[in-house]
Parts: structure tokens; sequence; C-alpha cells
């Protein structure tokens, strides 16, 4: 009876004093939106058509590119100096040239072929020196490709969230701004007793009430494919406000958008599940995840 009545007043709240509880935002935590927010490293998933082809991992603080999986496995590409904060540029260089023209905006990759042009024995100082000073795309821009490919990538977060998995430091400086944010303690002790409390338990980081997951919090849903939910929870069931995030992936899963790419799915639950208080069906509110949108 006790905790029925509990779970009455959280939802109550929620509707009539909602800034009580939805106070405290986890996508804004520091730490977490420097791991899973930030574009200081990307790390994408790349499909040709159907085909998953590998891993691409972009590094803005050391304008790098690498590729795992697929294409010059584990080697770091220098960014083109022609690079601009969301049109990423670089040259593969292996047998033939390829230039890269990675999108940020819409997470494609425009790759242009060059068969006939071989940079390991470059032909001249001005192809030398183009290399040396990461200058090929303008260096070649006359020159037509012998093919060009349009790649869709998309955002995954499952080797991210793996790491604040793994990584007690990470999950313990998490917890710390949590507490800080919330004004609530650490949880301690019998976790079935947890009250009033910040814990990272499972699945789970965010807050406890009565035992229960209630409050804000994170729930890494699918740390496989690199899914997870941030919002509010009730009793250990989402309820109220709150955003899933699915990460690209290269098959179809059963209740997952159409992959290829990362998408959001922004909106109200009861109960865990997609609320009839949404204005929009669950199909409809789903949208592309964007780096530069309000998340």
């Amino acid at each position: 009876m006790a905790k029925s009545f509990s779970k009455f007043f959280i939802i109550f709240s929620l509707i009539f004093y909602p800034s009580k509880l939805m106070a405290i935002d986890y996508s804004k935590l520091p730490t977490i939106e420097e791991v899973l927010f930030s574009t200081n490293e990307i790390q994408l998933t790349c499909f040709d058509q159907n085909k998953y082809l590998g891993m691409l991992v972009f590094s803005n603080e050391l304008k790098l590119i690498q590729f795992f999986g697929w294409k010059l496995e584990n080697n770091s590409i220098r960014l083109d100096k022609s690079s601009k904060e969301r049109l990423i540029k670089y040259p593969l260089i292996t047998d033939n040239l390829e230039l890269h023209s990675l999108d940020l905006n819409h997470f494609s990759l425009k790759i242009k072929h060059y068969e006939n042009i071989d940079l390991v024995n470059p032909a001249s100082p001005e192809q030398l020196k183009a290399i040396n000073e990461r200058t090929v795309f303008d260096y070649f821009k006359m020159e037509q490709p012998s093919k060009v490919e349009e790649l869709q990538c998309g955002v995954t977060w499952a080797f991210k969230i793996r790491e604040i998995k793994k990584n007690d430091e990470l999950r313990k400086k998490i917890v710390d701004e949590a507490m800080k944010e919330s004004g609530k303690k650490e949880c301690s002790g019998d976790h079935l007793k947890w009250d009033n409390c910040v814990a990272f338990r499972g699945n789970y980081l965010g807050e406890y009430k009565d035992g229960w997951m209630s409050g804000h919090g994170i729930e890494f849903t699918s740390v496989s494919f690199g899914n997870f939910y941030i919002g509010n929870f009730v009793e250990d069931y989402k309820e109220g406000e709150g955003t899933q995030y699915f990460s690209a992936w290269y098959e179809d899963i059963e209740d997952y958008p159409r992959g290829k790419t990362a998408w959001t799915l922004r909106g109200l639950r009861t109960e865990g599940e997609w609320s009839d208080d949404n204005k929009l069906e669950q199909y409809e509110a789903v949208k592309k995840f964007s780096f530069f949108n309000e998340k």
C-alpha cells in the first residue's frame, strides 16, 4: 500500500510539479556529455546498401581518422586542410588514391576513387608537397575520379557504453556529478532499502526511492547494440518524459527503428510504454540523431 501511494505521489508530482523532479537532466552531466554527445570523438558504423563495412572513428581533438574492420586497419589518417567543422576530408593513399568526404550533418561518406594516381610513389615534387602539407584535395580538384561511392554511416555508442560500464573511475565520476546536481547522497548498504540517493547498479545510473529506480536516470537498455534511455523513472518503470537513443546497426531488430543511422525517440512513457498522452504516434516521433540539434 505504501509503495502504491509512493508511485501515485511521484506521478502526481510529475504532472503538477515537473520542475521538482526534472531539475536534473542526466544528458547534461559533464562526463555524459563528453563521452556520449561530444564531437571530440565520433564513432561511426558505415554501410554499403545493406552490407556492414566496419567502423570509422573521427578524433576532432587529434584531427585524425581511424578505420576498424575495413580499409586501412588501425592506421591513423591526418585530415586535409580543406576540412570544415561538419565536412571532414582526408585522403586514403594505398595502391591508388581515394579522397573521402565525411558529412557530419547527414553522416554520409563520399569516396572518390582515382585509379590512375599512385601517391605511394609520388610522380612529382608537387604531389609530394601536397601530401606533406595536407592539401591533396586542392591539388587534385580538377581531376575526374574513375569512380564515386556514396556510403551511409551512423553513430554507435556501443563501445563508449562498454567503456563506461567497465571503467570504475569513470562510473564514480558520473555518480559524483549526479550527486552534486541532484543534491542526493550516494546509495549504500542493502539496495532494496536505497532511498533518496544516487547509484550505478547493473545497467541503471540514477536516483532511487524506497528501493526502486525512481527519479531521473540513464538505463543502458542494450549494451551490445549501444542503446540507452535518459529520462524519468517510477518504481523501475520509465515514467514521464524521456528520450531513447538507438545506435546505428546493420540488421533489422524487433522494435528497432530503421537502421543504418542513429535515432532518437523523445516523448512520454507510462509504465515503460509509449504513452497515449503523446501527440504523435511512436513511429512519427522517431528522429535521426544529430550532434548539432538540441538533444
